[in-house]
Formats: C-alpha cells, sequence, structure tokens
C-alpha cells in the first residue's frame, strides 16, 4: 500500500496517501492523531504512524452513520 513512499513523510505526501487537503493533514497532526517529528520548522512523519492511524480508525458502515442515512421512523 506505501511501497513507494519512503520511511519518513513529508505532510503534502500525507495528505496524498490520505487523499485530503493540506490543511486537514495538518489538523491530524495538530489533533496529534498522527504521530510527527517538528525538525525545526519542517514536520515529518513516520509511515509507521501513518499505518497505526489507518489500522485504528474507526470506520462507519451501515446504519452506524445515522448523519447519512433518512430516519427509519419517517418512512411510515
Amino acid at each position: 500500500m506505501l511501497n513507494n513512499y519512503p520511511d519518513v513523510l513529508t505532510v503534502k505526501q500525507l495528505a496524498e496517501i490520505l487523499n485530503i487537503g493540506h490543511n486537514a493533514a495538518y489538523q491530524l497532526i495538530k489533533r496529534r492523531e498522527i504521530g510527527a517529528k517538528y525538525i525545526g520548522r519542517t514536520i515529518r512523519i513516520p509511515k509507521a504512524s501513518v499505518i497505526m492511524y489507518l489500522n485504528s480508525a474507526h470506520y462507519m458502515v451501515g446504519k452506524s452513520d445515522n448523519s447519512r442515512l433518512p430516519d427509519e421512523r419517517s418512512k411510515s
């Protein structure tokens, strides 16, 4: 999955991997959802942190995502 990426990623690469914008990638780091290291003013993300984030994600399947499904009570 991430074989084409180096062991230490940039924010740009993180955004590319997760298919999100740069601001969303910075927010994941700021909220400490993905581990990162600051080297001077540069942010570096270990690939292992991204893999752990993806493996720990709680995926919404079916009725778990109530915000996108119509209310069943309204069908009657």
